[in-house]
C-alpha cells in the first residue's frame, strides 16, 4: 500500500499524483494542474459545448479564469487534476511532424465543502465534515464516452486512499436526465443522497446529489 500524503506534499512535488495511461494506442498523462498551464486550460475551458457548461460551472471559461486558476494551485485547498495528449501539428514539411499538448480532461478535487452543498446534504439528514471532499468532473467533448473519464476517475480515487479521504461529493450534483453520468458514478459506488429543484419554467432542471463513501 502507497504511504499517505497530503495536499501541499501534491504542491510540492507534482509527481506523486502523475501517472501516464494508454488510451486507444495513445500515451495520455494525468498529473496535477500546474502554475505554467495557463494556455492550455484555457484552451480547454474556451472549447467546451454551451451543453457542458450549462451543467458544468465552477468557474468562468475564458483566459481571465485559467490565469486566476493556475495563479492559485499551488497554494489552494484542492487538487486540479488533468488529462494531457499530444496533439499532431500539421505543417508545411510532409516529413516534419510536431505536436502540442492538449488537455483532453479537468477534475478538481476540493478538499471541503462549499455552503450550498452543506445546505442541501442537512436536508437530506446528512451532516458534512472536515474529511469530505468534492469533485468537480469533466471530461472535452470529444472524448466522453471512451474511457477516459473511467480512467481519470479510478487515479482520483487512488489518490484520495492516500489523501485519507472518507467521502466525496459530486459538487453540484448531476442533472436527473443524464442518464449516463449517473450510471458512472454508480459504477464507482456513488449513491443518490438527494433531489434538488433549480431555475424556473421551461429552464427548470431536477439534480441528483451524489455521495461516495471510501
Amino acid at each position: 500500500m502507497k504511504e499517505k500524503i497530503d495536499l501541499r506534499q501534491i504542491h510540492e512535488r507534482p509527481e506523486l499524483a502523475k501517472t501516464t495511461v494508454s488510451l486507444f494506442n495513445e500515451q495520455v498523462t494525468f498529473r496535477p494542474l500546474m502554475i505554467n498551464d495557463t494556455k492550455l486550460l484555457n484552451v480547454f475551458l474556451t472549447n467546451l459545448s454551451s451543453e457542458i457548461r450549462k451543467h458544468w460551472s465552477p468557474h468562468g471559461f475564458d483566459m481571465h479564469a485559467a490565469k486566476i486558476i493556475c495563479a492559485a494551485v499551488a497554494t489552494e485547498s484542492a487538487l486540479r487534476l488533468i488529462a494531457i495528449k499530444q496533439q499532431p501539428v500539421k505543417t508545411r514539411i510532409k516529413f516534419l511532424k510536431k505536436k502540442k499538448k492538449l488537455i483532453i480532461g479537468y477534475f478538481i478535487f476540493s478538499e471541503g465543502v462549499n455552503n450550498h452543498d452543506v445546505t442541501r446534504y442537512a436536508g437530506y439528514g446528512i451532516g458534512i465534515n472536515q474529511t469530505d471532499w468534492q469533485l468537480a468532473p469533466c471530461v472535452a467533448d470529444d472524448y466522453r464516452g471512451c474511457g477516459l473519464g473511467k480512467l481519470m476517475m479510478k487515479h482520483l480515487l487512488s489518490i484520495a486512499h492516500r489523501l485519507n479521504v472518507r467521502r466525496i461529493l459530486l459538487q453540484g450534483g448531476v442533472i436527473v436526465s443524464n442518464a449516463p453520468a449517473i450510471a458512472f458514478y454508480r459504477k464507482f459506488n456513488f449513491r443518490i443522497a438527494g433531489k434538488y429543484m433549480t431555475g424556473e419554467n421551461k429552464n427548470r432542471n431536477n439534480y441528483y446529489d451524489m455521495i461516495l463513501e471510501l
